[in-house]
């Protein structure tokens, strides 16, 4: 039997009438709603918080590290330096290293903040000892938009005058006025020395411990103190600006006699009578000059002979540049 068609139309189109009201229930409610954006809301705020915090540490961290790069930088240098130098110090800030005619190349721009000085022996190029007169500056100078120290060292032997630099501290803080005149300024607020007092100075105020005598006054080491700034949020573990205080130094230096035994070790510390340990520490630096290193080399090989078949363990160590240990 067949239907009619009216009929069979009718019942489709119920048919989509009925599938279509049903998927309008699809969707949130409105307490679904309000509890979702609470808790996005939450959400948001911590995380916001979150990156605000991360922001003001990184700052905090990038500056905390600049300040130790600086002051393994300003380690590197100065304290071996002031300890070279003793008491011979210069914060002029015209002056130069250059012993009065620099070589091509010399940098001796900005202001110098401390020059020290000091000699040494060295051996030439026919072995005999000749002095070297050494010179270092570490100057103020401004590169393009940077404001650098940078350390110029200059060493004179034989009239011949040779330099070289090297960049100790970078990203600096700028004159506090504003104003920097090159070889006028004196950038005090970069490096400031503190000189030990005269060693045989007599201090009336410090007396003996017995207390019946006035006490040669105590000779401090050369202090040098260098403001840093990392660029930090604020001073001190903030990672901004920070004082390294370096110190080096402290030594009354005179000329020993070759027989002296002043300083001298005591060998004698085996555990036993039989035997032992030493060391043998030979200058080959060029402070002994040929003619007398000749005599040095003979007592060396003497001092070995007289440990032979002996259960004694002898160690020689030359130094000059570089030292080694040779038995």
């Amino acid at each position: 039997m067949c239907k009619h068609p009216f009929l069979r139309q009718s019942r489709q189109t119920r048919k989509l009438r009925t599938n279509r009201v049903a998927g309008r229930d699809e969707g949130m409610t409105l307490v679904e709603l309000l509890i979702s954006i609470a808790l996005t809301g939450i959400i948001v705020t911590a995380l916001s918080g979150a990156v605000v915090v991360i922001m003001n540490q990184q700052s905090t961290s990038n500056g905390r590290l600049n300040n130790a790069r600086a002051e393994n930088g300003a380690g590197l240098w100065i304290p071996g330096d002031l300890a070279s130098a003793g008491q011979n110090v210069d914060t002029s800030p015209s002056i130069n290293s250059c012993f009065g005619t620099c070589p091509v190349g010399a940098d001796i721009g900005g202001s110098n903040a401390m020059m020290l000085s000091w000699s040494t022996l060295v051996a030439n190029g026919s072995g005999q000892s000749v002095t070297k007169l050494t010179q270092v500056s570490y100057r103020y100078v401004l590169v393009g938009d940077e404001y650098q120290l940078i350390r110029v060292q200059c060493d004179q032997t034989e009239g011949t005058v040779t330099c070289r630099t090297n960049v100790v501290l970078h990203n600096l803080d700028s004159p506090p006025d504003g104003n920097f005149t090159a070889g006028v300024t004196v950038p005090d607020w970069i490096i400031k020395v503190s000189t030990p007092p005269d060693p045989l100075a007599i201090d009336p105020t410090v007396t003996t411990i017995e207390g019946d005598a006035p006490a040669v006054a105590v000779k401090n080491a050369q202090r040098v103190v260098v403001t840093v700034n990392g660029g930090g949020k604020s001073a001190g573990a903030g990672g901004g600006t920070n004082q390294i205080s370096l110190s080096a130094g402290g030594t009354n230096r005179t000329l020993i006699d070759s027989t002296s035994m002043q300083g001298a070790p005591s060998l004698i510390a085996a555990r036993s009578l039989c035997g032992g340990s030493i060391t043998l520490i030979i200058d080959r630096s060029g402070s002994i000059g040929s003619t007398d290193f000749a005599k040095v080399k003979a007592a060396v090989g003497q001092f070995v002979t007289m440990f032979v078949g002996t259960p004694v363990r002898l160690k020689l160590v030359p130094f000059d540049t570089v030292a080694s240990t040779v038995g």
